[in-house]
């Protein structure tokens, strides 16, 4: 079910992209929405769902295996009192001085340029997300401690069905842009309704407290301290980035935004199934000592990971041009556009399987309460990331980012597993290896069939529904392919 939920997610935020490609194109409108939509996220993957998460949940999973539910509600009620007022004064400051954040994330857009009042504009507009998408955050953790996933995961299909409305309306005409901006926070607030909704079966709504004594809540306030500078040296990435691609031709933003939407379809559809589950799991395990099972999971979480994204990483290679033609190249997304996302594509879809073994190797440490190794892991490749973004920019253009990003994260899986040999916490077993390497060789085996694609000039002249059932076809076709191989391996 989870699955299924997180693949409708995906679905609604291709449609959202698509919708978002056919009104706006890459022009530079579109650049600035996504810049001002991407702040509060950069902050929310750091706080809210990331450090927040990762802290909170072991936690809470040991006053669950206490079972002591006075200490339990006194923990959750001061948690979230004490996020309620970091994220609201957070908004409120930025609200009132979007400017400030403007000048970080954008260097490369001039003060008192049009440009730059637009993305002061519309990041007063989106920046209270953050607030909204933090308490969402803590009804979703909590719940995933009772392994209640399903409304975790319908989250991301209220803010694409929200923004796919905007987007129409804005289309046909019967909304201005500024609408796109206002729809954000709107969202927020439908996802922390629906998530409260489903908290509330479980524990009972967290009351407000000025006080903030108490243990569990210094504990993962120690864990988020270090978690946050892990996960802050990630979106450090990102912002150079941004900054990046602020001084790069216009376009060079959507360009890497629908780079990265398609490479982290597999980790968003696949890998994020598999981190939901492993997390609580781990956790559970390494309360109760079951050493055996935590490996187990872990050997469960790479082979997982890896089955399902090397051959993602292929299919987004070889079907690079039909499938970014089929979903944006509509109204003002042109085949330049078509052509210049292509070649970010090829280079990050490398990345995609070590993006999902990044996540699995990194919640065996965050399982432990051990937040300072993922950090100097991420800290080492952020500098990798600077080395190459910086120094190929001017040569690559916005492809240096992809190769950036690809580079970091691979950099980071080869980190984390030889720290987890180190501790003798972890070791991947051989039948992983040898699984792992029949994946690899079905993988190789799909390539065959996916070269049987239609040349492009042949697809530029195919309708619509045309180009999505020969994509479908083709990706079918090489699914059974790599799944025979396989099976008979």
């Amino acid at each position: 079910k989870v699955s299924v939920l997180t693949l409708i997610s995906r679905v609604t935020g291709f449609m959202r992209d698509s919708i978002f490609a056919m009104t706006f194109g890459t022009q530079e409108e579109l650049d600035i929405f996504l810049l001002a939509f991407k702040v509060p996220n950069f902050l929310r993957r750091i706080f809210a769902e990331g450090a927040c998460g990762q802290a909170f949940i072991p936690v809470l999973a040991e006053y669950n295996s206490k079972e002591q539910p006075q200490a339990q509600e006194q923990f959750l009620n001061t948690l979230f009192s004490l996020l309620s007022v970091i994220v609201s004064a957070l908004a409120l400051c930025v609200c009132i001085y979007p400017a400030a954040l403007v000048k970080i994330f954008a260097v490369g857009y001039t003060p008192g340029s049009e440009r730059y009042l637009l993305a002061v504009k519309l990041m007063r507009y989106t920046f209270p997300y953050i607030a909204l998408i933090a308490w969402a955050a803590f009804f979703a953790a909590a719940l995933q401690t009772k392994k209640q996933f399903l409304l975790p995961a319908l989250i991301p299909i209220i803010l694409n069905a929200v923004l796919i409305s905007t987007a129409l309306g804005i289309s046909m005409g019967v909304l201005n842009h500024m609408w796109l901006a206002w729809s954000v926070p709107f969202a927020g607030v439908l996802q922390v309704l629906v998530l409260s909704y489903g908290y509330q079966k479980h524990y009972q709504i967290p009351k407000l407290t000025l006080s903030f004594k108490d243990k569990g809540v210094r504990k993962v306030v120690g864990l988020i301290a270090v978690g946050s500078y892990s996960l802050a040296i990630g979106q450090v990435g990102a912002i150079i980035d941004n900054n990046i691609l602020s001084y790069l031709q216009p376009g060079s933003v959507s360009w890497m935004y629908f780079t990265e939407r398609l490479c982290y379809l597999p980790l968003g559809v696949f890998g994020v199934s598999i981190i939901t589950v492993l997390g609580p799991a781990l956790a559970e395990s390494y309360q109760t000592n079951k050493t055996n099972n935590f490996t187990r999971q872990l050997d469960w979480g790479m082979f997982g990971a890896g089955l399902l994204g090397i051959p993602s990483a292929l299919g987004l290679i070889i079907f690079a041009e039909p499938i970014i033609m089929t979903l944006f190249c509509h109204g003002k997304f042109t085949p330049y556009d078509v052509s210049m996302t292509a070649n970010s594509l090829r280079v990050m879809a490398v990345g995609v399987p070590a993006f999902m073994w990044v996540k699995v190797l990194s919640s065996a440490f965050y399982t432990q309460q051990d937040t300072k190794t993922p950090a100097w892991c991420a800290t080492i490749g952020l500098i990798l990331n600077l080395v190459i973004a910086i120094g190929l920019m001017h040569t690559l253009q916005h492809v240096a980012t992809a190769l950036a990003i690809t580079a970091q994260h691979y950099l980071q899986v080869f980190l984390l597993y030889r720290q987890l040999q180190k501790n003798n916490i972890y070791r991947l077993s051989t039948s992983v290896y040898s699984d792992l390497s029949k994946t690899m060789f079905a993988s190789i085996s799909m390539i065959p069939v996916m070269l049987l694609q239609p040349s492009m000039h042949i697809w530029v002249e195919m309708t619509l529904i045309s180009q999505l059932a020969t994509l479908l076809m083709m990706l079918l076709a090489s699914a059974a392919c790599y799944s025979l191989v396989l099976y008979v391996l």
